[in-house]
């Protein structure tokens, strides 16, 4: 790997293979957690690869990407306009949940944390079900992937931070799955095939329902052990 410079004009190479066959899923394809074991052993070799980075190595990571990307995007106006469109799509049966989530600040989350890319998978391709039955248990799932990947050395982090962690970004990974379900909404209404059209609109509103709850709900917890943590210091 090479920095990027004059004499070096590429500043990355992209790989990538060609494979047939693939199933293409929307939002409201829900999958199962068993389905999610594959998924979650691939992000477990690669966070036990990345334990083997170099400083040097590091120093070639573009610092503070996620303050990049999602700086501006995390506004109060673009989150109150993409929970508009929930709010569009989702009639009034959602108006409360979504009345909660506009009053978290979102631009107060951020990333670096090992659950990240885990937090999104789960709440993109669960159904609320499924999510909330299994989400502990997935985790724990993931951490034996990542013993086994890590092999003898130490592990980053223990099962409990792990499921701490979960818990903390939620609210932001929940959140970031938003934009990509109202268009469906939207595409929904558009069929001509009420039998399809009722069928997407039943499994998209299942997932939304339990991802605003679950949104508000984990924000509500981390915010009262905030609080608990804070009056155990002054009483101490």
């Amino acid at each position: 790997m090479r920095e990027f410079s004059e004499e070096n004009p590429s500043k990355a190479s992209i790989i990538m293979e060609y494979m047939t066959g693939n199933l293409s899923l929307h939002i409201f394809d829900n999958i199962t957690p068993d389905d999610i074991l594959q998924v979650l052993r691939t992000i477990a070799a690669l966070q036990a690869a990345s334990l083997k980075f170099t400083d040097e190595d590091k120093a070639l990571f573009l610092k503070d990407i996620f303050k990049v990307v999602f700086g501006q995007a995390l506004t109060k106006e673009n989150v109150t306009s993409s929970l508009g469109l929930v709010r569009q799509f989702g009639s009034d049966r959602l108006g409360k949940c979504i009345d909660q989530v506009e009053s978290i600040a979102m631009e107060t989350s951020h990333f670096g944390c090992p659950v990240t890319d885990i937090a999104r998978l789960l709440c993109a391709c669960l159904s609320a079900k499924d999510r909330r039955e299994n989400w502990e248990y997935l985790l724990g799932k993931f951490y034996c992937f990542l013993k086994e990947e890590v092999g003898n050395h130490e592990m980053p982090y223990t099962l409990e931070q792990l499921i701490q962690a979960y818990r903390r970004f939620f609210p932001f990974g929940a959140f970031m799955v938003f934009p990509m379900i109202a268009p469906m909404f939207q595409l929904a209404k558009k069929s001509d095939d009420t039998e399809y059209n009722e069928r997407v609109q039943k499994l998209i509103f299942e997932k939304t329902k339990g991802l605003l709850e679950d949104l508000v709900k984990f924000h509500e917890e981390d915010k009262n052990e905030a609080n608990h943590g804070e009056n155990k210091k002054i009483i101490e």
